[in-house]
């Protein structure tokens, strides 16, 4: 029997699955009117746009641009039958640099990133560009064979077979063999077997190049509506104008603590709970720690509104004002603590398993304790409900 796909999740699926009470709470919690707060507020989002949100976005479209180019070298050099190994070398490199650069905006899925289902103005762009921890490495084997890739509407399948995700298995899978059961149709009816390694590789190359347009495609429109003057830019720095989702400033503000919540449920239970190497982001590509590392640098940042304390206006300001400084500090000590753990683990997630598995523990304790501080008394002090009690996380 065929593999059956699975169906499509719902889009941004670790925050559609968590949120549906939270975004009705927050809406009940941020109710018209200025409680005195209202300036400095807008003054976080407009921070948290200019040097938060654009130069992420920014960095990342620059980054696809490299790896469209890259991957499209690498497909060419091998459907002309070249020796393809440099170009495909080069398209490694700027496949790492793209992910570091994305991983960024993973916890920044505000706006057009986030879910058409449960974010204001969500249009499930994060899910164009990656969807993890829904990958299936099976499926994309299976696209390679169906050549589906090549078909007109392919920008609008299945998440789990575009995006970085399928990707990483295109670029850096060093055997021809594929990642479906031998039940699966690909291996019973002998089709995989029948193309042999030079068309897997062929093929897979032809793929990639598919999927790295796509993906820049995704980076452009989401760097153009964070940059200045763009639409999203403008509708999160002036909550309440025009055709902004945001009716007031504090529903805004809380679709930017909203964010945060990807570090619980992606890093806390995901990135940082695997128990085996395969469970673990980019397997293939490695620099697992350096993601989590750069979600939690995000996070500080988001915090601060900006690249340093000094640059921002930020969620911690915000805590000053409400004579809440002693909290500002001890929040912004608990995430200098969970990236200190991140850095203790010595080498690669994937080795730390099996030989510093207590480092990884700690780095995973560190994250829930950072978690439980913001949740609770953070966002009691400045009015927001908790993500995690909303998302029934109960760690």
């Amino acid at each position: 029997m065929p593999r059956q796909p699975t169906a499509r999740t719902a889009p941004s699926t670790w925050l559609a699955a968590s949120t549906a009470a939270l975004a009705v709470t927050w809406a009940c919690i941020a109710g018209p009117g200025d409680d005195g707060h209202d300036a400095l507020r807008v003054e976080i989002l407009r921070s948290e746009v200019e040097h938060v949100l654009a130069p992420a976005f920014a960095s990342f479209e620059s980054a696809a641009k490299e790896l469209d180019t890259k991957v499209a070298a690498w497909a060419a050099a091998t459907a002309a039958g070249d020796d393809a190994t440099a170009a495909r070398d080069d398209a490694r490199t700027a496949y790492r640099e793209a992910m570091a650069q994305w991983q960024r905006a993973e916890v920044l899925q505000i706006g057009p990133a986030g879910s058409s289902a449960y974010v204001r103005g969500g249009e499930d762009m994060r899910d164009a560009v990656y969807s993890w921890p829904t990958s299936d490495a099976c499926r994309v084997d299976e696209e390679t064979v169906a050549q589906g890739y090549a078909a007109p509407g392919f920008d609008v399948a299945l998440v789990n077979v575009r995006g970085l995700d399928a990707l990483e298995r295109l670029l850096f899978a060093e055997s021809a063999t594929n990642a479906c059961a031998a039940t699966d149709e690909i291996n019973q009816a002998g089709t995989w077997m029948a193309l042999g390694d030079d068309e897997v590789v062929r093929r897979r190359s032809a793929y990639a190049a598919v999927l790295a347009t796509q993906i820049h495609t995704a980076a452009s429109e989401l760097a153009q509506t964070w940059a200045p003057g763009g639409r999203f830019a403008g509708y999160l720095a002036a909550p309440g104008e025009g055709d902004s989702p945001y009716d007031t400033p504090s529903q805004a503000l809380d679709d930017v603590l909203l964010a945060s919540a990807y570090v619980d449920l992606i890093v806390k239970d995901h990135k940082l709970a695997a128990d085996a190497p395969a469970a673990l982001e980019t397997p293939l590509a490695g620099e697992s720690k350096a993601h989590v590392r750069t979600n939690l640098v995000t996070l500080q940042q988001l915090v601060w509104g900006g690249s340093s304390a000094a640059e921002g206006t930020g969620l911690d300001d915000f805590l000053v004002e409400l004579d809440e400084g002693p909290l500002a500090d001890e929040l912004l000590a608990a995430i200098d603590d969970a990236i200190a753990s991140v850095d203790a683990v010595d080498g690669e997630f994937a080795e730390a398993l099996t030989s510093d598995p207590a480092a990884l523990a700690a780095a995973h304790d560190a994250v829930v304790k950072l978690i439980d501080l913001l949740d609770g008394r953070v966002a009691t002090a400045l009015g927001l409900h908790s993500p995690s009690e909303a998302a029934g996380d109960a760690d």
